[in-house]
């Protein structure tokens, strides 16, 4: 299964457009900010499974701020994480995810990349694809799983 994360996009919808027509993933994770351009890639790859998050800058939403899809076995706990004070610590979102017990935890919001696999469960923060232009690719299945971090503007200009 291979998977793009993104976060932080704030109306800047091209990378995300740009890296699934090259990527080709089976799925993506939207980690917030803004939800409407979630919206705009399920309108223009309508067969593409998108699961997507608010983030702080959607303020009047109904969505809920923490999903945990289950995909190949694997449990997600995917949440855009200003709700978490990321910015100031990860304890409290790490915390969270391992009380969910979670496999994958994917937060956005501090526009700054981070992995970290901590054996139990793995960290992931693709950083800001509307300002870095930085996206994740994760690729797993049941029993293993690798990760890179990528940028729009190493895309091929014919993709």
């Amino acid at each position: 299964m291979k998977a793009l994360i993104f976060a932080d996009s704030h109306r800047m919808t091209g990378g995300m457009e740009r890296a699934i027509l090259c990527e080709k993933p089976d799925l993506v994770f939207h980690l917030g900010d803004l939800e409407t351009d979630a919206l705009e890639l399920e309108r223009q790859f309508p067969s593409l499974r998108i699961y997507s998050v608010p983030g702080n800058c959607d303020m009047y939403t109904r969505s809920d701020p923490v999903i945990m899809p289950i995909v190949c076995g694997r449990t997600f706990f995917c949440a855009h994480g200003h709700t978490y004070h990321v910015k100031f610590g990860l304890s409290s979102i790490i915390n969270a995810a391992n009380a969910a017990r979670a496999d994958f935890l994917l937060f956005g919001h501090t526009h700054s990349a981070l992995f970290e696999d901590q054996g139990d469960m793995v960290i992931i923060n693709p950083g800001a694809v509307g300002y870095e232009l930085s996206y994740g690719v994760l690729e797993f299945d049941r029993e293993q799983y690798s990760y890179e971090l990528r940028y729009v503007y190493d895309i091929p200009a014919d993709k």
